[in-house]
């Protein structure tokens, strides 16, 4: 398209095409230098003149300033083109490039650090060197707080000045504390501050944190400093604060009474007593929960509490809802006390297709989940809720069958194979975990019997549970922690009756040898059977519920029996066979009535009675 008129050319030179014009000018003061094509911009100002349109349409006016570093950036750039061989010089030379001026002081501060962080020198230099490292960082402290090295330099002024350093720094960065949050190295300097600070200083950065917790907890950098506050810093009262404060933008406070008496309450107690703002506070924290997922930001204290807090009010619909975007990322949370029990809210609502997800998801880290205080929990759950018991023993089950011994020692994962072999044992699962997993049994997605589905899943380690009490059994009698485990497998429904025996029997073996009295009890190993306080535990228990006392009965002689009056563990063991099975007891005591009548132990005051009671 051909312009109308010269006019028209003139006023759109890009639409029309180029005019290349070089024109001499005839300022003399004016530093211009020629240019190919005309600008479109406003009038200029230059040492009070001003230029027209058209001397701008034809000239460059060149403003800039002459640079004092010149010369060195301009030998840096040279050094730099040559290829310098080194990462590191290549990295420092960019740096220097970039500010010549502040990288000399940061050079020189740097050598001053080193000096302070001396661990030879004397508290009282390295706080005199604190105090002048800090005088040369403070022009410009807000600047150096963002700085990946300068920033370390104030920590240590930090952790070596004394109070007064502390409260200066402090001040000097007190409205800087949320921008510091969310600074990739400023975030560290903030943990220094609440580690080193007094509680006033402490207290200011929590209560800035709780007015901007919504805007913190969805920042990579600002959750993580914010959790690192909740977990280590924040009261039982601040954390209440801080999860209350991410409920809703501008609703609750989930606070009622008066000034003098407060009664703080969880989401669950408010949502009960102010059921008409159930609904809007419901959706909100479903929102943040939504977005907090979008950001993976699953492995914080923090969002664990609030993602329990919303579970445990919300109702059935809500939770099966939410849980499936749970599905990918349990083993991520579930490692704290509330993510365990986040997760066990998950898997009791999700199908069994979503189920089938999470197991996959579990099967490289079962090792460690087991011996987590609060993952292996999480393996209860699946053991009580899910019904597709070929995919667990695949997945889970097995991997423990393969190293049952070092799961067996160990303190958290010794109850998930207890689990495996006698299923809410009393022993070793509190009245308040059977009642919880027992509620998490009860939903629409888990139909088939405990029992069943327990063993289905005891096939997998009945084998290597029989050949490990073989290898393995006399050494529980020793040790306290192994007796009620033996218990558990003599009280068990679903272990295998070969197992039993050989438990029993190796017991009536060791039973029947002769008993001495120890001297003293600093070698338990060496105590008998009878008298050893672990075994004599172990005893006690099995002879209360299982048929250990008919084989003994039948297997050892009135002699042996009646040596075991030397000891009171010895003399409580008789009174418990004589209340087991009378007539055979009555037999074994009548030979040695008067001899039980002029023992002073405390147990043979029942034996006495019992023997009285034979006349």
């Amino acid at each position: 398209m051909k312009p109308k008129n010269n006019r028209q050319q003139k006023n759109n030179p890009k639409k029309y095409g180029k005019q290349h014009t070089k024109i001499k000018t005839s300022l003399a003061s004016e530093k211009l230098k020629f240019i190919k094509k005309p600008l479109n911009c406003k009038t200029i100002r230059s040492q009070g003149k001003k230029l027209t349109n058209k001397d701008i349409r034809n000239y460059k006016f060149s403003s800039k300033k002459e640079d004092p570093n010149k010369a060195v950036r301009r030998s840096i750039i040279e050094k730099l083109k040559t290829g310098v061989p080194k990462k590191k010089l290549r990295k420092r030379l960019k740096k220097e490039l970039k500010d010549p001026a502040g990288f000399k002081i940061s050079l020189q501060i740097k050598k001053r650090w080193e000096h302070l962080r001396d661990i030879s020198a004397s508290s009282e230099k390295k706080n005199a060197n604190a105090k002048q490292l800090y005088e040369s960082v403070k022009p410009n402290l807000i600047k150096y707080s963002h700085s990946h090295d300068m920033s370390r330099v104030i920590e240590t002024c930090l952790k070596y000045g004394d109070t007064s350093l502390r409260s200066s720094i402090f001040q000097q960065l007190k409205s800087e504390i949320l921008t510091l949050s969310v600074s990739r190295y400023g975030r560290f300097l903030v943990k220094k501050l609440l580690t080193y600070c007094g509680q006033e200083e402490k207290l200011h950065v929590i209560s800035q944190f709780q007015k901007s917790i919504r805007m913190l907890i969805m920042h990579s950098y600002g959750c993580e400093l914010l959790d690192t506050v909740y977990v280590d810093h924040a009261t039982s009262k601040q954390k209440l604060d801080m999860i209350q404060n991410l409920y809703a933008p501008h609703l609750i406070k989930l606070k009622l009474g008066s000034a003098d008496k407060v009664e703080v309450m969880n989401l669950k107690e408010f949502v009960i007593k102010h059921s008409s703002s159930r609904d809007f506070l419901m959706t909100q924290l479903r929102d943040l929960i939504t977005k907090i997922q979008s950001k993976a930001l699953f492995q914080y204290s923090i969002t664990h509490r609030l993602f329990l807090e919303y579970f445990k009010a919300a109702n059935d619909a809500e939770v099966q809802d939410l849980a499936p975007i749970f599905k990918e990322h349990l083993q991520e949370i579930l490692h704290t006390s509330d993510g365990s029990q986040v997760t066990n809210y998950v898997i009791a609502n999700c199908n069994a297709k979503d189920r089938k997800v999470i197991i996959k998801a579990f099967s490289s880290f079962v090792p460690k989940i087991l011996k987590e205080e609060f993952g292996h929990r999480v393996l209860l759950t699946l053991f009580c809720c899910v019904d597709d018991t070929i995919l667990l023993r695949k997945c889970i089950v097995n991997q423990i069958s393969s190293n049952l011994s070092d799961y067996i020692s160990d303190k958290h994962a010794k109850r998930v194979v207890l689990f495996l072999i006698n299923p809410l044992d009393t022993h070793y699962f509190s009245k308040e975990e059977r009642l919880q997993l027992l509620n998490f049994q009860k939903n629409e997605f888990t139909k088939k019997d405990q029992m069943r589905r327990s063993k289905e899943l005891f096939e997998s380690i009945n084998a290597p549970l029989l050949k490990y009490t073989t290898e393995n059994l006399e050494s529980f009698y020793t040790d306290k922690k192994m007796v009620f485990f033996i218990v558990s497998i003599c009280e068990s429904q679903i272990v295998d009756g070969k197992v039993k025996d050989f438990i029993l029997d190796s017991i009536v073996e060791l039973c029947s040898i002769d008993f001495f009295p120890a001297i003293t009890d600093d070698k338990l190993e060496d105590m008998h059977i009878v008298e050893n306080p672990f075994t004599n535990l172990l005893l006690k228990t099995l002879l209360k519920k299982s048929n250990l006392a008919d084989k003994i009965l039948s297997s050892l002689s009135p002699e042996t029996l009646c040596s075991w009056l030397k000891c009171n563990r010895g003399c409580l063991l008789l009174t418990i066979l004589s209340e087991r099975n009378e007539e055979k007891m009555r037999e074994v005591l009548a030979t040695k009535r008067k001899s039980i009548l002029k023992l002073t132990f405390p147990a043979s005051e029942r034996l006495k009675e019992i023997c009285n009671g034979y006349k």
